[in-house]
């Protein structure tokens, strides 16, 4: 250790603690204080001491030594061993911090899953609807017919019971990848809400649409609000509760952040992968494939919100069609909630 190979040397040449002192112009009691192991010369003075007594510096310090020095080399090993040990306990409390946060995170999460899953046991589930703010202000509190008016308006993604007519039916709008399958006394259905990205935040609120059997009429029970930035995702499940007068539903719905898409077009090839023609693709057309196509691609154009363009292709080999391929595309025009238009593209090229 240093304080050994200090007093070691120094005896070698039959020097006094005063002597050395001397000669490295420092006061005795700092030679005392490294020869009891009590502190640690600095650099400038090790380099000294290895050139008085002619050996190198690595002969004075072990590694343990040398990392204290390199992090305090005018400091008590006393004072060095406080701070280490300040250290640890600042880690500590921060890592203490984190673990609070995450926990309170958690609780957070499964707040929101709770209350996402709660819904009126006495009155029934028929399903939901997405409102931006101006939606949800055109809500009348507990009127049915300003529920009626968000839907008949088109302007909004939902998936209900309708329960006016003579018999009950699902319906839906604005929803993607839909899938729906009913059993006894039960439906389940996936969808996709597109909105149109935005650099400023906007908030839409996903309300349950529900049906009070007091009052033998439709009313929203308010369920969640998500604030939606660009390129955001968010998924989750609404379950209805078991009743004696509609299917209990389960809906999975996600909602999704897109850019808008300004251009479709449709390019043929035929089975020597040699390009045949292309077209552009607009609402309401329908499209005759040429007889000798073996596959197609549809490119879409999008424009993202800092106006810079970008192209989506999508392959659509001859095992993917028999007579008619639907080509479903998401468009922009009334809100910011993507309409579903379709295309028919006749596939029947024998």
């Amino acid at each position: 250790m240093f304080k050994d190979k200090v007093k070691d040397l120094r005896k070698e040449k039959n020097l006094t603690q005063d002597e050395l002192a001397q000669h490295l112009n420092i006061s005795r009691q700092s030679i005392s204080k490294w020869e009891n192991g009590n502190s640690y010369p600095t650099k400038l003075i090790i380099n000294k001491l290895a050139e008085f007594f002619d050996i190198q510096v690595s002969d004075l310090l072990n590694n343990e030594e040398t990392m204290l020095i390199s992090i305090d080399n005018s400091t008590s090993i006393g004072d060095v061993k406080k701070r280490f040990v300040m250290l640890l306990s600042i880690l500590f409390i921060i890592l203490i911090g984190l673990l609070l946060f995450v926990w309170i995170f958690n609780n957070r999460i499964n707040l929101i899953e709770q209350t996402q899953n709660e819904v009126v046991e006495i009155d029934p589930l028929l399903g939901y609807i997405v409102l931006d703010q101006i939606g949800l202000a055109a809500y009348d509190r507990n009127d049915e017919d300003t529920i009626y008016a968000l839907i008949d308006s088109g302007l909004y993604p939902y998936e209900y019971l309708n329960i006016r007519g003579n018999y009950n039916s699902w319906e839906s709008n604005k929803l993607f990848d839909k899938f729906s399958q009913g059993t006894a006394g039960r439906f389940e259905s996936d969808g996709t809400v597109y909105i149109l990205s935005d650099s400023e935040t906007q908030i839409y609120h996903v309300e349950y649409i529900c049906y009070s059997i007091e009052n033998a009429s439709l009313y929203l029970q308010s369920n969640s609000s998500y604030a939606f930035s660009p390129y955001l995702s968010i998924s989750f499940t609404i379950e209805g509760t078991e009743n004696d007068l509609f299917e209990t539903p389960t809906f999975h719905l996600t909602l999704k952040s897109i850019d808008q898409l300004v251009d479709v077009e449709l390019y043929q090839y035929n089975e020597s992968n040699e390009f045949i023609s292309n077209q552009e693709i607009l609402v309401g057309n329908t499209i005759q494939l040429n007889s000798e196509t073996l596959y197609f691609v549809i490119r879409e154009t999008y424009i993202d919100e800092a106006g810079s363009s970008y192209i989506i292709k999508k392959y659509v080999n001859y095992n993917d069609f028999d007579r008619y391929f639907n080509y479903s595309f998401r468009t922009f025009s009334d809100n910011k909630f993507a309409s579903i238009d379709t295309v028919i593209i006749n596939t029947d090229i024998s």
